[in-house]
Formats: structure tokens, C-alpha cells, sequence
């Protein structure tokens, strides 16, 4: 990977993803291993003026180590002071960057249960954080970076290093990095991205309603004063920022108590670790009543009940993502859910995000249960059901409804 692209990814991340203002603090979550990007990172944020950029380094070899030999009852409590700086920095408004460089570990090394107690620990910790994250109070954002792991997943067939170049590369394509003009293709692209959130916005569609020959067969009413983002999103302020690197979605809230139907997923997707394929859900208003995996059963089952109030039980946004996106084309299944997702239409069980709704920054959590939001979940999980037969339409306000995707693309124009 040349340094110039590395100075381009941390300056895309800086710059556009959380939008950094002078005088802010800056707290970056990341593996050691990529302690040298991480460097990149902190260099260009103070460059923009940071005020104090602080780590909250991960190192996954000691955290399995944790999960597979420390006692019960201290997986169950966690550290909760690790995630001091994060919380504070989200708290005062500050910018969040994770870099997620993923890893390739055999299933079943871990005992699931514990595993799973784990990362339920860890979600605890940082829920504060996540939820003014998705409140848009701070900015964040989340980069990809290639492991050797992860790029043999993802190319069998090739060698480490040619896998790891390969993975390199196409980041490097999905994320529009080109030295000296990644800024500009993000301007162009988040201008083309809005300018369909703004119609579909303005469209004010009551529900969804999804089908294809795969056996989705589901309608999915939206919330109240609903917006769709695209692009990017806003802080509380106005602030623009980009929370996914890369992105192609455009996506909304939908109302908690209104899908009812069926929906099978497209492509395999990971959950603490283990990888769920060939899901079936049935939905009666808003809530999963029956659901299937071909494999990976048990991860799936863990999530739906990890929300004691049933909220993991519901879902938390719909996003609309057409088979012609960069990434879609690159016809590679990366086995990761943010790269996965921009690659098709995609939905979410758990927490919806306020800035889906028109003003959604400054309402108050009786006002977004009123609009429908499904709030108070420990996680946001996506899954991917887009197919190239994928057909969706919009209900009006009329009851009619309105042809928005035909055969997994736009069926309009703008």
C-alpha cells in the first residue's frame, strides 16, 4: 500500500468523515497492529486542529485470550474505565474514528456462550458512547483497513500477499481514494447520494413493501417525520460527516411496530463472531415471531434475545442500495458487514438512528417513541436481502403505491 493512499484514506477520515473543527478532541479505537495508520490519523487531526487526539488501542489476541480463560463473572463486568476517554470525548461532543481491520478466526474456538457474554459486556460499557453517537451528538466515523486473514477469506485462491494486495486495492477503489482527489470524488459523491435522499424524502412514503423470487414478501410501514440520509448524515449542529467508510446506501427509520411479513437474507452475514447464512424471519407487527438459519442458528437466536425489552426483536432501519454501486460490481462476497451492506439493499434489527428523522437531533426520547423509533437496544445488526430481481415499492399518502426499485435498481431517474 503506497503512503500516499494511506495519507489520503486518514485525510478522507479526518476531513470528511468526521469532520473535524478546530479546538475538538479526537478519540481513535484500533487494533495495535495498525498503530503506523493510526499515527497518519493523529497527525492530519492535529494538522486540522485538534485539541488532543487520545487511543483506545485493541488487541485481539489478548481480548480472545480473555473471552476463552477469565472468570464468569468478571467477562460479565468488564472494565467499564477502558471506555472512560471515549464516553467523555462523545459526551462533550467530540469526533470518534474506529478502524476495524477484521479477522479470520475458526469458529467454535471460543465457547459461544462466553463469547457472546463477551461482547454483550463490552456493548454495555460503550452504550452510552453508541448512543450519542447515533443521536448524532458527535461525530464518527469507521474505516477498513485489510488483514492477511480476512484477504484469504475473502481470495482462497490467491497467496497472502497477493490476497492482501488485492483486498488493498479494492478498499482503495470503494473508499475513492486517487492521491489528490479523493475530497473532490467524495463532494461529487455525497452531492449524488443526497440528491436521492432529498427525492425520497420528499416522497413521504407511508411503507415499504419488498419482494423478490429469493421469498421476501415484506411490508414495512416508516416512522413518523422520517428522513432518508445518504451519503453522510448531520450532527445536532448541522455539522456534516460520513459514519461509514465506504458508503453507497440511502436509508431511513422505520416505525417499530410495523413490519409484518417474511424476509430471507441474500448473503451470509457475521454475528460475534459466527457466521449466519440463509436466515428466515417472520415479522408480525414489528416483531419477529419465527425465524431460521440454515447455519449459524444458535448466533442468530443469542441475537434476537439480547434486548430484555424485546427491542433486538425489531427493526431499527431499512436502506435501499442499487446492484449497479461500485461495490456491488465488484461481484465479491468480503464476508463484512459494512462493505456487504453498500452492496446491497440491506436491513437492521435494533436501534433505528434519531438523525433518520426530520429534526430527530433535538427530540426528545418520548418524541422519537411517538415518530415510531425503535430506541434502547444493545446493538444495530445489518443484513443483506438485496437481490438482482429485487422489487420495492412506496406507499403514498393515498394508500397508492409507487414503483421505487425494479430487477435490485432505481425504477426512476433523477
Amino acid at each position: 500500500m503506497a503512503d500516499c493512499e494511506w495519507r489520503e484514506l486518514a485525510k478522507l477520515a479526518v476531513a470528511r468523515g468526521i469532520h473535524l473543527q478546530p479546538g475538538q478532541r479526537v478519540c481513535i479505537q484500533s487494533p495495535v497492529e495498525y498503530s503506523s495508520f493510526v499515527h497518519l490519523l493523529a497527525e492530519e487531526a492535529y494538522q486540522q486542529g485538534a485539541q488532543e487526539v487520545c487511543v483506545r488501542w485493541e488487541e485481539q489476541t489478548l481480548s480472545r485470550m480473555r473471552s476463552r480463560w477469565a472468570p464468569e463473572d468478571r467477562l460479565a463486568t468488564g472494565s467499564p474505565w477502558s471506555a472512560g476517554e471515549l464516553t467523555e470525548i462523545a459526551r462533550e461532543g467530540g469526533c470518534l474514528i474506529t478502524v476495524r481491520a477484521p479477522y479470520q478466526y475458526p469458529e467454535g474456538d471460543i465457547p459461544p456462550a462466553r463469547a457472546a457474554l463477551a461482547q454483550k459486556t463490552e456493548r454495555m460499557i460503550t452504550q452510552e458512547a453508541l448512543t450519542l453517537r447515533m443521536s448524532g451528538h458527535c461525530t464518527w466515523t469507521i474505516v477498513l483497513l485489510p488483514t492477511v486473514g480476512w484477504a484469504r477469506k475473502v481470495y482462497p485462491q490467491c497467496t497472502d500477499e497477493q490476497a492482501m494486495e488485492r483486498l488493498t486495492q479494492t478498499l482503495f477503489q470503494c473508499s475513492r481514494v486517487e492521491p489528490g482527489h479523493t475530497l473532490e470524488n467524495w463532494r461529487e459523491h455525497r452531492a449524488h447520494l443526497e440528491q436521492y435522499a432529498n427525492y425520497l424524502t420528499g416522497r413521504s412514503f407511508r411503507a415499504l413493501r419488498y419482494w423478490n423470487q429469493q421469498g421476501t414478501d415484506l411490508t414495512v410501514g416508516l416512522a413518523d417525520g422520517h428522513r432518508w440520509c445518504g451519503g453522510g448524515v448531520y450532527k445536532a449542529d448541522g455539522l456534516p460527516f460520513i459514519p461509514n467508510i465506504p458508503t453507497e446506501e440511502l436509508g431511513t427509520a422505520p416505525r417499530r411496530d410495523s413490519a409484518n411479513g417474511t424476509v430471507v437474507t441474500t448473503m451470509p452475514f457475521l454475528f460475534e463472531e459466527t457466521l449466519i447464512e440463509g436466515m428466515r424471519l417472520v415479522f408480525r407487527d414489528g416483531v419477529v415471531v419465527e425465524y431460521h438459519a440454515d447455519r449459524g442458528e444458535d448466533a442468530l437466536r443469542r441475537l434476537l434475545e439480547t434486548d430484555a425489552g424485546g427491542q433486538s426483536r425489531r427493526l431499527g432501519e431499512v436502506a435501499l442500495v442499487p446492484i449497479s454501486s461500485p461495490i456491488a460490481q465488484t461481484h465479491t462476497l468480503f464476508y463484512n458487514t459494512l462493505l456487504d451492506e453498500n452492496a446491497s439493499c440491506h436491513l437492521a434489527l435494533g436501534n433505528g438512528y434519531p438523525f433518520c428523522l426530520q429534526g430527530g437531533e433535538a427530540l426528545s426520547p418520548e418524541d422519537m417513541d411517538r415518530a415510531g423509533l425503535n430506541t434502547g437496544s444493545l446493538l444495530h445488526v445489518d443484513f443483506m436481502i438485496g437481490s438482482p430481481d429485487l422489487s420495492v415499492d412506496g406507499q403514498n399518502a393515498d394508500g397508492s403505491w409507487s414503483p421505487v426499485f425494479r430487477n435490485g435498481t432505481w425504477a426512476f431517474s433523477l
